[in-house]
């Protein structure tokens, strides 16, 4: 897997997602597709509770429940959802055993990185 490939696309994606955040139904409606593949990722392959925690929190926001003041969060949630709601299966095909599901767990670490303090006291905050 191309690491500086994922890196750019998220980078793209980002913007993106920047673009799409005024369009409360467009948000929306990329969080329930992106929700939808992240049953497919193997639970054995990576830790799904960060991304499902990251969209639950985006949701929370969108519905007016829970605060994000820092906008970049928001975005790279939005930009990882963006990624997984893609039907082309992303850089390499969800097709390939295991293999497939490497970009989309790429993706979501980079992003993740982007949020991960936001995620973390929403974490706290549900509790």
């Amino acid at each position: 897997m191309d690491a500086l490939k994922v890196n750019d696309t998220y980078h793209i994606l980002f913007d993106k997602a920047q673009s799409i955040l005024e369009n409360k139904e467009e948000v929306i409606d990329v969080i329930a597709k992106a929700e939808k593949k992240l049953k497919d990722i193997p639970e054995e392959l990576a830790d799904p509770n960060k991304m499902e925690l990251m969209l639950q929190m985006a949701k929370a926001y969108l519905n007016k429940e829970y605060p994000i003041t820092n906008e970049k969060a928001l975005s790279a949630i939005v930009a990882a959802a963006i990624y997984l709601a893609d039907d082309d299966g992303g850089i390499i095909s969800d097709d390939i055993p295991i293999i497939g599901f490497m970009d989309d767990l790429a993706l979501i670490d980079l992003a993740y990185k982007d949020c991960e303090n936001e995620v973390k006291a929403y974490g706290l905050w549900k509790k």
